[in-house]
């Protein structure tokens, strides 16, 4: 990638978000947004739990940095303009809809709402009332900033009106803060390729995050680094 330029993206809610981790990673959501652009309706009938690489995926507009055998893009995770302490919870919940079971494709007489595809539940989840998110990137500007003008929401549940995204903004940055920020990891940092902190932990320094072989020690976002990578 020729001359990255080092921006951040804001993103202005319209609703409070619904958190199944501790972060909204960036670089998750431009893996995403890539993928769903290249295999449209394709892209909802992937198999679970198995990396599919489609030939023609475009090269990623994020600027990677490689140290060790390791590499990680620069993207940090969410800024929330609240802090914990501000956090709640929700419960939200799902229950099977018997006015329409007659439409299910299936010689089963019994459907099993206990487990499986139509299991009722109903989950409790951290509840951030974020009115402003950003993240700070370096890569092609230009291109993330058409990718993101897809995206209609943030966290999980967006498809019940959670994490509305009203608008978004990038501007250019004079510093890359996409790893960290006056010493603090703006993202999972691997320890192995020279970062170090008095807090560490086991996180997913790369997309897929699910991929066990892509969990190593990490400083995680928000600690305060010792050592930073050369």
């Amino acid at each position: 990638m020729n001359n990255p330029t080092p921006f951040k993206i804001t993103f202005h809610m319209q609703t409070p978000l619904c958190l199944g981790h501790p972060w909204v990673n960036g670089e998750g959501l431009i893996d995403y947004l890539m993928f769903r652009e290249t295999l449209g309706e394709d892209y909802y009938n992937l198999p679970t739990n198995q990396i599919i690489t489609p030939i023609n995926l475009p090269e990623s507009p994020l600027k990677k940095t490689k140290i060790n055998g390791l590499s990680v893009a620069h993207c940090s995770v969410a800024q929330f303009d609240v802090c914990l302490e501000q956090a709640g919870t929700v419960m939200v919940y799902k229950r099977f809809d018997e006015s329409t079971c007659h439409k299910i494709d299936t010689t089963v007489r019994k459907i099993n709402i206990g487990s499986g595809q139509f299991k009722a539940y109903a989950m409790r989840l951290p509840y951030l009332p974020a009115t402003k998110v950003t993240f700070y990137c370096c890569g092609d500007m230009d291109e993330v900033a058409r990718l993101v003008g897809f995206l209609a929401g943030l966290g999980k549940k967006t498809a019940i009106g959670y994490g509305a995204i009203k608008s978004f903004s990038v501007e250019e940055t004079d510093i890359d803060y996409s790893l960290y920020k006056d010493f603090k990891a703006m993202r999972p940092l691997p320890c192995a390729m020279g970062f170090d902190s008095a807090e560490k932990m086991v996180l997913a320094y790369k997309t897929p995050y699910w991929a066990k072989e892509n969990h190593v020690p990490c400083v995680p976002p928000g600690a305060m680094l010792s050592r930073i990578a050369k």
